[in-house]
């Protein structure tokens, strides 16, 4: 996928782009079910579908399919992995605009053992 170089009033560059503007989260989400369905990467289909006649084979009905998969794992692993990467949860919060109780409750996927050790290196940075 190449970026278009696009600002937008208030100077704010957008990572997803089309050559005018930003993309729109209905248009990622369409994209993630269709991109994440397993005859979309040439596995084949695990539900004994035939991709000839199956819905799901379009992209305005992937979300059809039960191997797509939302966007939300793709925001959960990208939270936790920005967590692992120590920076702080109200910066994450921000970014990702969630609170920070969302985010603890919801979207921090990290183990206890990854928590502590995070924890630890905090300590040993201060």
């Amino acid at each position: 996928m190449n970026r278009e170089s696009v600002t937008e009033k208030g100077g704010r560059e957008p990572l997803f782009t089309t050559p005018t503007r930003r993309l729109y989260d209905s248009i990622l989400r369409k994209d993630l079910y269709a991109i994440t369905r397993p005859c979309c990467v040439g596995t084949g289909c695990p539900h004994d579908r035939d991709p000839d006649g199956c819905d799901a084979t379009t992209k305005k009905q992937a979300s059809g399919c039960p191997s797509s998969l939302s966007a939300h794992p793709l925001r959960r692993s990208a939270i936790t992995y920005h967590l692992n990467q120590d920076i702080p949860k109200e910066k994450i919060s921000g970014r990702a605009n969630v609170s920070v109780s969302v985010l603890e409750t919801h979207y921090d996927a990290r183990t206890e053992d990854q928590k502590a050790a995070n924890r630890k290196q905090v300590l040993e940075e201060l």
